[in-house]
């Protein structure tokens, strides 16, 4: 028996307008900080209290870089990519750390 498969590559783009995707940035007081987290149809999908691909354990130290790396983490997600930040990416988006 043989079988014969046909088979079309599909690029699947998502809408960059998806409203199933949420992002709010949240200051913390008591550590003097700001964080990120993303939603997905309203349920907690990622909290990063932490500026990524760092070593030391730091928050963001404005609201507007918090808002700055959690767009592009949105961003990729919507788009199908992986939302992994490296340090090139925060120091092209000129966040402070």
């Amino acid at each position: 028996m043989v079988l014969i498969g046909y088979f079309s590559d599909k690029k699947i783009q998502q809408d960059l307008d998806d409203d199933r995707y949420r992002l709010e940035v949240m200051e913390d007081t008591v550590n003097d900080g700001w964080y990120y987290e993303i939603y997905f149809e309203n349920h907690l999908a990622l909290r990063q209290k932490f500026i990524p691909s760092i070593s030391e354990k730091r928050f963001f130290i404005t609201e507007r870089d918090a808002k700055k790396t959690g767009s592009l983490v949105l961003e990729r997600l919507k788009s199908g990519k992986s939302p992994t930040i490296s340090k090139d990416d925060l120091y092209k988006l000129g966040i402070t750390f």
